[in-house]
């Protein structure tokens, strides 16, 4: 490889990353917290954002993280016994404490309100 491939592999490498962020922006306005006012399937779409996070360091990400958490946090707290609603099925139900919460935990592992929601729902 040249060098000339090199910098054209970080330009296509830049609007990626671009082209990323505009979709976090785009995902926020297109898909809001629906009926439950968001925490349980909200937090499922922010999977793709992690890694993404990872790569770029977009403080947006990190952003929308603790919003979804927030939003979490309160339906749980509004809808869930012990991290669970009452009639979730075995495929939707623990989707938030095992996609979700482990990957905010390895960015934060001390947020004490995601630690409590996980060991809550253990």
């Amino acid at each position: 490889m040249v060098a000339s491939d090199y910098g054209a592999c970080a330009e296509a490498l830049g609007r990626l990353r671009q082209e990323m962020d505009g979709w976090l922006a785009q995902s926020q306005r297109l898909d809001p917290p629906g009926q439950q006012g968001g925490g349980e399937d909200e937090a499922n779409y922010a999977l793709a954002w992690f890694p993404h996070y990872l790569v770029t360091g977009n403080r947006d990400c990190l952003k929308l993280f603790h919003k979804l958490l927030a939003e979490l946090v309160e339906w749980v707290r509004r809808e869930c016994v012990q991290g669970y609603e009452p009639k979730a099925e075995a495929h939707h139900g623990p989707e938030p404490f095992i996609l979700f919460l482990p990957q905010f935990l390895g960015l934060d592992a001390s947020d004490r309100a995601a630690v409590g929601l996980l060991d809550g729902a253990a």
